[in-house]
């Protein structure tokens, strides 16, 4: 098989949300990503996608040079046509000017979306550099009919691309599965705890609310209420993070009305780094929280996230924060830094308030 050569530098453009595709656009990195051949570029793939992928099609796009999303289809495999049309309008909207086309699974399932979609995009003058099928640890390299006219032997270990700065150190799970579980909500008898838990952080807020009102003087009760609220949530906040092990049913339910106040939720996001434990504990929370309030824990999962190198989970963890609350103006931020592929470094950067996104 001839052996092809890319080189790829991480770019800042991104795509807006499309339904059933997942969308990834890594941040941009220092040097090139060299692929030697077919080997490297399924070697790629589950670190650019943050999983390993399984009965889906993943869309790599770039735009001249330069990496643009990488699009993971899977929901609509089951309804080709629709699938096509999603895949195309994302690639579109990206403006990108070359695609590798990886489709995981059986011939019959994932050909009937990846060859329409490569004639689609080459109507579209879009390049398709490579089309490929993985399926049980072999790789058949397709043509633009879909007939198969090579094949190869799947080998990460033989290849070095997991070692280069636009990969290196990004987590990858074992499945898209593995990955929606670390932020889902828990079902239940821990449901049902954290609805009486929340039932009682209400009282506990009301009464702190009570507790500060002046007869004759309501503004100035609003206030103190304010400021009272804004020390306890940053306590909550600071003692979430101190604690070793899991926290209370009654704590969770406390942080997350907590994190419902702006300033609170801001100043949670200050302290956000991206280390495994910050995740562990923000996945816990967002799991745990009721569900109309699962916002604020869920905007500060994607921000660690992605700050962590896990943007999977950053795009699971936005559509929980968004889907509960669309105005939420952390996850919004977020989102668009992940859209627009800032770099990790300067998305943290402009939350402790060094420097503005760039």
């Amino acid at each position: 098989m001839a052996t092809h050569h890319h080189r790829w530098r991480g770019r800042r453009a991104g795509v807006e949300p499309t339904p059933g595709i997942m969308t990834v656009t890594p941040p941009p990195a220092a040097g090139r990503l060299r692929l030697d051949d077919d080997n490297d570029l399924v070697t790629a793939v589950p670190y650019l996608v943050g999983f390993h992928p399984e009965d889906s099609l993943v869309c790599v796009c770039l735009r001249g040079d330069r990496l643009g999303p990488v699009l993971h289809i899977t929901s609509r495999l089951d309804a080709p046509a629709r699938a096509v049309a999603a895949g195309a309008d994302a690639c579109r909207a990206a403006e990108v000017t070359a695609v590798y086309l990886i489709g995981y699974g059986r011939a019959d399932h994932v050909d009937a979306v990846s060859v329409p979609l490569a004639a689609r995009l080459a109507a579209e003058h879009v390049i398709v550099l490579r089309m490929l099928r993985v399926q049980d640890g072999r790789g058949h390299v397709l043509g633009g009919n879909g007939h198969q006219c090579g094949l190869f032997a799947v080998e990460p270990g033989r290849s070095t691309v997991a070692g280069h700065p636009l990969l290196r150190g990004r987590v990858v799970y074992a499945s898209l599965a593995e990955v929606e579980a670390t932020a889902a909500a828990v079902t239940g008898d821990a449901r049902d705890a954290m609805h009486t838990a929340a039932r009682a952080a209400r009282v506990r807020l009301d009464e702190l609310r009570r507790g500060t009102a002046l007869a004759g003087a309501p503004d100035r009760g609003r206030q103190r209420f304010e400021v009272l609220r804004l020390a306890e949530g940053i306590r909550a906040v600071g003692r979430a993070r101190a604690v070793t092990g899991r926290l209370s049913t009654a704590a969770v339910a406390w942080l997350v009305l907590m994190l419902t106040d702006r300033d609170v939720h801001f100043d949670a996001a200050a302290g956000c780094d991206g280390s495994p434990g910050e995740i562990e504990l923000w996945a816990d929370v967002t799991r745990r929280a009721a569900p109309r309030l699962v916002a604020g824990p869920a905007a500060l999962l994607a921000l660690n996230a992605y700050l962590g190198s896990q943007d999977a989970l950053a795009v699971v963890a936005l559509a929980r924060a968004l889907a509960a609350d669309p105005g939420n103006e952390l996850a919004r931020i977020v989102a668009e830094a992940q859209r627009r592929g800032v770099d990790r470094a300067g998305l943290r950067a402009a939350f402790t308030r060094t420097q503005p996104l760039r």
